[in-house]
This record gives C-alpha cells, structure tokens and sequence, in this order.
C-alpha cells in the first residue's frame, strides 16, 4: 500500500472576504455525487469522507452547514459540487504511530441521503420505501422494499420484512428465481428468538 495517499482526492472550499482569503485542502477518500448538468448548478455531493488536521477539517465542517460549494478533484475527476442544506457531519480521530497529533477524519451526508435511512424522517421513509403488509396470523409481516420498483434494477429486489414474534417469513413457501437472486440476512432477534432458512 505504499504511496496509497496518491490515490486519493482533495476536497477543497475557498471564501473571500474583503479582507482575507481562505483556503482550505483536505483528503478525500470516499465521494457520492451526482453528476452536474452541463452550464448547470453545481453537483450535488451526497457524501465525502475526509482527513486532515484540526484546522482543516473544522474548515471544512464550517463550510459545508454554510452552504459553500466545494471543489473535487480525483484521478479522472474534477467537480464542483455542494452539499445542499442541513448536512448531517460525523467527527472521529485517528492516532498514527510516530504522529504527535491524530488525524481528523469528517463524512459528510447530505440530509438528501440521510433521510433514507431507516427512523430518521418518517416522511421520507415512506417516499423512499414501498411498504406493505402480507398475510395473516402467524405468517403476517411488514414488508419494505428499498430497492424495487422504484429503482432502475435487472435481477436485484433488496427488502427488510419484520414479523410477529413467533410467526413466520417466508410461509407458505415461494421463490422469485425466475426473475430475481435472493440471498437472506436476519437481525435483530434477541434471544430466544431463532432463524431458519430451508431452501428447495
């Protein structure tokens, strides 16, 4: 991994005032973004994660809730983009052996992508999800599509169902082969609650 942080981006702002100049370079490791239109607004940033120093990344962290639009280049990419109102800002430190100092290390989410998780804005949980209740005692369960139909998807339908304690998933039994790949996961089931996954 020599030489790994030649493969990573900058994130950059700069605010003018009448009397100084502010600029501020950070590390970028991780970036989701939408592409701009051509002679349009600026790109919408979704997420960037970065590193560097106090200074800069308080910089930058004061940047992005005033709004400022941020500079992104990468290898094969430069773009100008913004993070949008209400970004939701997470902070941690890393501690590098031989460095007096930890490396600061910021994401930044737009409230666009954070309002898609699961709890954190009920009305956009429902715009972002397709939910629906299916059967009856014991077999009845909640059923929420994260990607379905209303996502462009070939063969992938990704889903979190939630049932009564006691009651069943996936009875009676059925399959999607024909048109989807199907793999399971189960969370949240504390004991003495149990999975089970028969296959035909």
């Amino acid at each position: 991994m020599q030489n790994a942080h030649l493969r990573m981006g900058t994130l950059t702002f700069v605010k003018q005032t009448r009397d100084t100049v502010t600029d501020v370079t950070v590390h970028l490791n991780q970036l989701v973004a939408e592409h701009p239109v051509p002679s349009g607004p600026a790109a919408a940033i979704h997420l960037a994660s970065v590193f560097g120093g106090d200074v800069e990344i308080g910089a930058v962290a004061a940047a992005a809730h005033e709004g400022f639009k941020f500079q992104i280049k990468a290898p094969g990419l430069a773009v100008l983009g913004t993070l949008g109102e209400d970004p939701v800002l997470y902070r941690s430190s890393l501690q590098v052996p031989g460095r007096k100092r930890p490396v600061r290390h910021l994401i930044l989410v737009s409230k666009t992508l954070f309002e898609t998780t699961f709890g954190a804005n009920k009305e956009a949980l429902i715009k972002h999800l397709l939910t629906t209740k299916a059967g009856a005692p014991p077999t009845e369960r909640d059923l929420n599509i994260l990607i379905g139909k209303n996502v462009t998807a070939g063969r992938i339908v990704v889903g979190v169902t939630f049932s009564k304690p006691g009651g069943w998933t996936s009875w009676p039994p059925h399959e999607h082969a024909a048109m989807l790949e199907e793999a399971y996961l189960y969370i949240d089931m504390p004991a003495p609650s149990w999975g089970l996954q028969l296959v035909y």
